[in-house]
């Protein structure tokens, strides 16, 4: 299937409905009861900071944060922040993807995903090669249908390994996820 909004060909996923493969439309959209609603992607600011708290205390998977730590990015519809996530570079080549949280009667439209896939896509422009993250187990088969692995704690590198998130004892009953790409010609 043609993407609707570039012409590129999309991946069909049967939980998350199309996503463009182009790298820089990165549309998704839910044919059906739930169609995709109309958002923006921006990043975030400390304007943004009680909002990414908000989102990320209702969805119980982190606690509220006093500044913002690394790079964030806001989906709005309408006016109102409704989805989050952020990415942390840890050194030239190695980033951690963090608190992706999208309000609940706004999931399962495509929010949460373009969120991830434009974390996904800054870091590599930064030059990461390796980007790893932690999600709950009955998630990791959406980010497997996007090239990401389940690793055991122990085999990840150690910039990863040092991490907090990968340490914490909070979410050692998650999963810890990882993605090597090859380096980018200069």
């Amino acid at each position: 299937m043609k993407c609707p909004k570039c012409g590129s060909w999309c991946a069909e996923d049967p939980t998350d409905g199309y996503w463009c493969q182009n790298p820089r439309c990165q549309h998704v959209w839910h044919p059906g009861p739930k169609e995709l609603m109309q958002f923006t992607i921006r990043k975030a600011d400390k304007r943004h900071l009680s909002d990414i708290n908000r989102l990320i205390v209702e969805a119980k998977i982190g606690s509220p944060m006093e500044k913002l730590d690394g790079q964030y990015w806001i989906a709005k519809v309408g006016g109102r922040v409704v989805g989050s996530m952020g990415a942390t570079t840890i050194d030239n080549s190695t980033a951690v993807l963090t608190t992706l949280a999208v309000e609940k009667p706004y999931r399962k439209r495509g929010i949460g995903m373009s969120l991830f896939n434009h974390a996904v896509n800054h870091v590599r422009t930064q030059g990461a090669t390796t980007i790893g993250f932690i999600t709950m187990y009955y998630h990791f088969r959406r980010f497997k249908r996007r090239g990401f692995k389940t690793m055991p704690r122990k085999f990840l590198s150690e910039p990863l390994k040092s991490h907090w998130m990968f340490t914490a004892k909070r979410y050692m009953k998650c999963a810890a996820m990882v993605q090597t790409f090859p380096s980018r010609a200069t």
